[in-house]
């Protein structure tokens, strides 16, 4: 493998990470070590090398001036081929228990067999269980003067604050095209191969910013000779300008295209919102950031649209990302595309909030009787009576309920994505209609949601929510939009299984499934 043999070897053969690279050498070099570090970025943009290097720069016998390794004494040796007894690595994920971590914490109180210094690599450290960050901090806590630990991760948002607190973070930025299409040339000039730039170029796209990836494409190129089948600019165009647009369906087909690959999610997510903040500046600036070309391409599919449709596209972009880089997956990305594309009308802000008014019905309306009677005659089949609990002492069971509002509805929004996130997802695709007779009618934008919604599972879940965040007396009633969209059901079914955590019980709740 290509990544293997041209691992670098010494801290100048790391590309576009000079402050990392200064930060560990000037603490090498002034005695000044931490005693333990967090990596965090990416994969494949260089966390576990740099970990060695470390390690490397820390044995070393003969370092530079600098600190940097000399890379050829037997402690760097040891190290590069992996033989010494001073440096452990272990893979969080399948070492994530709280019995691993006991074992850790019993071995490392032992001295070092030849070095002053005993370092412990633990990568993909958020895959740990919170029993075992638990047993870890109390090892970072009080440490051993001669352990040093350096923890890799690509989800930091997944690691405790209490073990961030005790680490000095070091963050690895995604590479860049021009920083990955440098490595890749020195490659083919180390195989004696010639390949165009052009290639390489689209190579270094496809990668989505890791070296790792880049390389293994190359050597896939080497042997076949075809080049990457997704072209990222295209791709992250395509998306744009149907966000621009607002094409449900060619958004829904990139979606559709990418839900397998959680890199290329969080391309779209974060280079697209980079190109249109970088399309906001060229607006008042003559200066672009970078690939000018990509912002040419962009300025032409955006003619003729409102800068403030823009700033807002933009601004909804920006607030996804950091739930799509947090471990959601597709699914946020998903529920923004579908809102953003939707041909209502519809206010969208950091809360995806799509009615800006109440609705309000003749007040002569009552709930009393006429609520139970329509219960006891089962008018219709697919609606779920609300759950009698008493929860606020203060209302009234027969106190009528003839409007709701924002606020009302926000409630149980929230109550939703604090019990199930499943059933948040299919709210987030309907639209508040109004309430009549003691029911809350929901529109459902797809199909999708109208069926899952119309289970009993799920309709008695949602039923008992809104009971306890609004009133008792209500009840859940969903129809199909008349504009409704047909997406697949297998696209959407896929994303969200896929993306939504949730307890098994919820899975059966919301999938109809069983528990095997």
């Amino acid at each position: 493998m290509l990544y293997r043999k041209y691992r670098p070897q010494r801290f100048s053969e790391l590309v576009a990470l000079d402050e990392v690279v200064s930060t560990i050498l000037s603490q090498v070099k002034e005695g000044t070590l931490a005693h333990a570090y967090l990596f965090s970025g990416p994969k494949g943009v260089g966390k576990t090398t740099s970990a060695r290097l470390l390690a490397k720069a820390i044995f070393c016998e003969n370092p530079g001036t600098l600190g940097e390794p000399c890379g050829i004494c037997p402690s760097c040796l040891s190290v590069q081929n992996a033989n010494t007894l001073d440096l452990i690595e272990i893979d969080a994920a399948s070492n994530r228990g709280i019995d691993d971590i006991r074992n850790l914490k019993e071995k490392v109180v032992l001295s070092p067999s030849t070095h002053t210094k005993k370092i412990y690599i633990i990568d993909e450290v958020h895959m740990l269980t919170k029993e075992a960050f638990n047993a870890l901090l109390k090892t970072l806590e009080e440490p051993p003067e001669h352990a040093v630990f350096v923890l890799c991760t690509t989800e930091i948002n997944k690691v405790p604050a209490t073990i961030l607190s005790r680490c000095v973070r070091l963050n690895f930025p995604r590479a860049s095209k021009e920083s990955i299409i440098e490595k890749l040339t020195t490659i083919c000039e180390a195989e004696g191969r010639e390949v165009p730039q052009e290639i390489l170029g689209r190579i270094a796209e496809s990668a989505t910013g890791g070296y790792r990836d880049a390389e293994t494409l190359l050597m896939s190129y080497f042997a076949s000779g075809l080049l990457p089948e997704i072209h990222n600019d295209e791709l992250l165009l395509g998306f744009l300008e149907a966000l621009i647009k607002k094409n449900r369906p060619k958004a829904m087909e990139i979606l559709k295209d990418v839900r397998e690959n959680q890199d290329l999610t969080e391309s779209l997510v974060l280079d697209g919102a980079k190109l249109l903040s970088d399309l906001l500046i060229a607006k008042y600036s003559k200066e672009t950031d970078n690939n000018p070309e990509l912002l040419l391409s962009l300025r032409r599919i955006s003619e003729g649209v409102e800068t403030s449709d823009l700033i807002d596209l933009t601004a909804n972009l920006s607030k996804v990302s950091t739930e799509t880089i947090s471990g959601m997956g597709n699914l946020p990305l998903l529920i923004f595309t579908l809102e953003w594309c939707s041909d209502q009308t519809e206010t969208r802000n950091s809360k995806h909030e799509i009615r800006n008014n109440k609705v309000e019905l003749d007040p002569s309306i009552s709930l009393g009787s006429s609520t139970l009677r329509d219960r006891a005659s089962g008018s219709d089949s697919n609606e779920m009576t609300a759950t009698e609990n008493q929860k606020d002492p203060k209302s009234s069971v027969n106190k009528p309920t003839t409007e709701i509002t924002d606020s009302d509805w926000d409630k149980v929004l929230n109550l939703c994505k604090a019990e199930n996130q499943g059933l948040l997802a299919l709210l987030k695709g309907c639209k508040l209609l109004g309430i009549k007779n003691g029911v809350i009618e929901l529109g459902a934008m797809y199909t999708f949601h109208l069926e899952k919604l119309k289970e009993a599972h799920t309709l008695a879940l949602l039923n008992k929510i809104v009971g306890t965040a609004i009133s008792p007396n209500l009840r859940v009633k969903v129809t199909l939009l008349d504009n409704a969209d047909s997406i697949p059901t297998e696209a959407v079914v896929s994303v969200i299984k896929k993306s939504i955590p949730m307890e098994s019980e919820d899975a059966v709740a919301i999938f109809s499934g069983d528990i095997l």
